[in-house]
């Protein structure tokens, strides 16, 4: 009889997983390819789903400033994704994935808001209905990160690697819009507000996914597009290339999730804590000082 039970066994960890994907991933084809990176960006990264998500766990318990600061962060990755799908469309080598990448950036650039691009919707709604500034702000240590490697990962002469990083951005993007559905509406309920179906902020998110589930979801359209515009230019024996910049980009959106939940969990404690460093002690030089004629009113706090 086996003494080691199941709970005593230890579970592989990520990086077993991740290389037990890869080998499965090698041994496919591109279609069973697809459909095993797919269940993998869930179960190997669940913050990329909406259902294990950090911060929608907490959700409810986040300010209105705590929810704010999210958003803002978020923002300097919406308006860095796009600067990568231009970086793909140089790069990029293969006919029907570059007809696949222009058709996503059209709609980017407003083919289905009337002309809006999707940013300029995002900046106005977040401004006008929530309160927030996009422009000009200066990202935390997590969202220059994620910028930066994920920059990285785009930037390959390798069209195999290209089109996985393509194709992880819209496998993860109907959960990762969800999310950021969910924490626009709880900003808004935050500070006395309803984005209904008429705001700008809703157009905003119903360019990217519907109010509500299903497969008429516009990145659904995205992913199914993507799979099949990879498969007409894809190599048959480079799986595992395909899979491999796939999980590195589930795995620099996953961290940031987790990172940017911690940062949001922290935030109130950091200012609570450092509150008082700001009121100085009355100081005085020593009499026989040649400052002490300065006097302490000089250094002292104002009242």
């Amino acid at each position: 009889m086996d003494r080691h039970l199941d709970w005593e066994r230890p579970r592989p960890t990520l990086r077993q997983q991740v290389e037990e994907t890869l080998r499965r991933a090698a041994a496919s084809g591109y279609a069973d390819c697809v459909g095993l990176l797919t269940r993998a960006s869930g179960d190997l990264f669940p913050a990329l789903r909406v259902e294990t998500n950090p911060i929608i766990a907490e959700l409810h318990d986040l300010s209105a400033d705590d929810l704010g600061f999210l958003i803002q962060e978020y923002s300097g990755f919406s308006n860095a994704a796009l600067h990568m799908f231009l970086e793909a469309r140089v790069r990029n080598r293969w006919p029907a994935l570059r007809v696949e990448i222009l058709r996503n950036m059209d709609e980017e650039f407003g083919a289905l808001t009337r002309g809006v691009p999707h940013l300029e919707l995002m900046r106005y709604g977040y401004r006008d209905e929530l309160d927030l500034e996009t422009d000009g702000l200066g990202y935390g240590e997590a969202t220059k990160g994620l910028i930066r490697r994920l920059n990285a990962l785009f930037c390959t002469q390798n069209n195999v690697f290209l089109a996985g990083a393509l194709l992880a951005f819209e496998a993860t993007a109907v959960h990762e819009f969800r999310c950021v559905d969910l924490i626009l509406r709880q900003r808004a309920a935050r500070i006395g507000r309803v984005l209904d179906a008429g705001s700008v902020t809703a157009e905003y998110i119903a360019g990217h996914v519907a109010p509500e589930a299903g497969d008429d979801d516009p990145e659904v359209g995205h992913f199914n597009g993507m799979i099949q515009a990879i498969g007409a230019d894809a190599p048959a024996n480079r799986t595992e290339i395909l899979a491999r910049s796939f999980l590195a980009v589930c795995l620099e959106l996953s961290q940031w999730w987790d990172q940017i939940s911690v940062e949001v969990r922290l935030r109130p404690l950091r200012h609570a804590l450092s509150a008082g460093r700001e009121h100085p002690d009355p100081f005085e030089f020593p009499a026989a000082s040649p400052l002490a004629a300065v006097g302490a009113s000089h250094y002292a706090p104002v009242a």
